[in-house]
């Protein structure tokens, strides 16, 4: 199915040159001094590399999932598309990571889906450290999820 060429992000009837500069606008924000500088403040206020995560906040994540099952037929915990060329986990980060994936599998029984490396997302789907771009990132993960589920139900 061919989508509309602005489908995720801008209305149908966005014109050629809004298109262009919005492009503009996301070269910008995808240069790597600025994703320098995003990743900084990223690793400062939220551990995006080594991941210490908050025992208090795993513990109410898995309360929010439970109360999820409670009244849904299914939930998945999805790990998003993470932005390879600026984020790297640390290996003690990778490792705390899996630990809690496991825990969060264990407890809730809940599918891991985990999106954040395969297929890679370059930085030109996202417009900062960790945030999918309306045009090119969204659409593509929203597209990845949707044959995920498709191939899922068959």
């Amino acid at each position: 199915m061919k989508l509309p060429r602005c489908w995720g992000g801008c209305p149908i009837s966005a014109s050629a040159e809004t298109m262009e500069l919005a492009e503009q606008v996301m070269a910008r924000l995808q240069h790597p001094e600025r994703m320098k500088r995003a990743l900084d403040n990223r690793i400062k206020c939220c551990d995006m590399e080594d991941l210490h995560l908050d025992e208090g906040m795993l513990s109410d994540f898995i309360q929010a999932i439970r109360y999820a099952q409670s009244v849904s037929g299914q939930v998945d915990v999805l790990l998003m598309p993470r932005n390879v060329d600026v984020v790297t986990l640390s290996v003690s980060g990778r490792e705390r990571l899996n630990q809690a994936l496991k825990r969060i599998e264990a407890e809730t029984g809940a599918r891991i889906l985990d999106f954040s490396e395969t297929p890679p997302y370059s930085v030109s789907n996202f417009f900062d450290t960790d945030h999918l771009t309306l045009f090119k990132g969204r659409v593509r993960f929203s597209e990845q999820l949707a044959q995920f589920y498709r191939d899922d139900m068959e």
